[in-house]
């Protein structure tokens, strides 16, 4: 059978957000994740078209198609059984084995480097090498629970954390406070030495003022292009809860200077490593020890897509408003949030109008593995005409 693509076909994109990319490479058993990585995957729907294609493990009700729908919002459509998707252009969150496994499969052609070394710029102990290497911070690399035991015994100066090679939004963090080690401490650093190739990272857990993070992409001649500079949102656990994408934040504007010559010291030694590709660096302003506010330019490398890339496609897809917000809520956080009768109710003077408002990017409802289930975490993104508005919005959401 011959199968005829027109050139609108050959331009159509394949969505995969492969949440459980950092996880896969620690080696670790992650079941009690599936469901969160899994649900997560439907944050890029949105980002396509009726004639793109994005790949899911969950099903979204239909009541999540009629609300999209009814705000004129585009989106991709579900992978069909045995679909050809060769024609289509990937949009991966990361490249590792089982996404490059899935597009060779299907005869997807696409680009990215060896995946060794795509694993060795992801992992904590690569990122705490180059902070070290360029004197931005200091941190102890650790390979066993011996060796942590070790060199926390001798510790006086608390809190720090304790950090997996993989992981991501905090994920597998040991926050202490002491010397003393609990059960579940002990349990979380066990399932870190699961893996032999894992290690164990030591860091000083400062007292946070603020979180950022620059994002870019590093092309095959080591040049960098669509740079953005991001105001991240993050608890006390280190655990993510947003982005202001491409933010407007006076801090920000204050180290942007500080945070470009970082991006561009970082992309030299990615690119002389063989990596090319989506780049994520974290860093953040902290209070010392003597109350004086520091920056910390380099806590991490994702070298992959980051949460800040969904509202960056939607914020050029919808009018590029200039204040815009991407959350992330605990679902019993919003527990009024249960049909999407009751969202229109509440939002009804805020609902995403095209340009601006609330959107509710995740559904409310979805079948896995052949039950009916309600995410655990709910993704807004949220556009404004001025920050003051954005704020308000803000407030409003939590506040319900």
């Amino acid at each position: 059978m011959i199968v005829f693509f027109n050139k609108k076909m050959e331009n159509s994109k394949l969505f995969y957000l492969n949440a459980n990319f950092d996880l896969i490479f620690s080696g670790n058993n992650f079941e009690r994740y599936l469901l969160m990585v899994d649900e997560i995957s439907v944050c890029f729907q949105i980002l396509g078209e009726k004639r793109d294609r994005v790949f899911l493990k969950i099903k979204p009700f239909k009541e999540y198609y009629d609300y999209l729908d009814l705000l004129n919002v585009t989106y991709a459509q579900i992978v069909k059984k045995n679909e050809n998707l060769s024609k289509f252009i990937p949009k991966i969150w990361g490249f590792n084995k089982e996404s490059t496994d899935f597009l060779n499969s299907e005869g997807i052609s696409f680009s990215c480097p060896n995946l060794d070394i795509i694993k060795m710029i992801n992992s904590k102990e690569y990122s705490s090498k180059i902070a070290q290497k360029l004197k931005y911070n200091s941190s102890i690399i650790c390979f066993s629970e011996e060796e942590v035991y070790e060199k926390i015994s001798n510790f006086n100066d608390f809190p720090i954390v304790v950090k997996s090679s993989f992981g991501s939004a905090g994920a597998g963090f040991i926050i202490k406070n002491s010397l003393d080690w609990t059960k579940g401490e002990k349990k979380k650093l066990r399932r870190i030495f699961e893996n032999k190739s894992e290690v164990a990272i030591i860091e000083k857990w400062e007292e946070r003022i603020a979180d950022f993070s620059i994002s870019f992409n590093l092309l095959k001649n080591g040049s960098i292009d669509e740079i953005l500079y991001n105001q991240t949102i993050i608890n006390d656990k280190g655990v993510f809860h947003g982005v202001f994408p491409d933010s407007k934040n006076k801090e920000l504007l204050n180290i942007k200077a500080k945070l470009e010559k970082t991006g561009n010291e970082i992309s030299k030694i990615l690119f002389n490593d063989g990596y090319y590709g989506p780049v994520g660096i974290d860093s953040y302003l902290f209070k010392n020890g003597d109350g004086v506010i520091k920056l910390n330019p380099l806590s991490e490398i994702n070298g992959r897509l980051t949460m800040v890339d969904i509202p960056r496609i939607l914020k050029k897809r919808y009018g590029n408003p200039e204040f815009t917000v991407f959350l992330s809520f605990p679902r019993q956080k919003l527990s009024y949030l249960s049909t999407y009768l009751e969202f229109f109710k509440i939002f009804d003077n805020y609902r995403f109008d095209g340009r601006y408002g609330i959107l509710l990017v995740t559904p409310l409802k979805i079948e896995y593995k052949d039950e009916i289930k309600s995410p655990t975490k709910y993704f807004f993104y949220v556009a404004a005409e001025s920050k003051e508005k954005l704020h308000k919005y803000i407030e409003y959401i939590k506040s319900r």
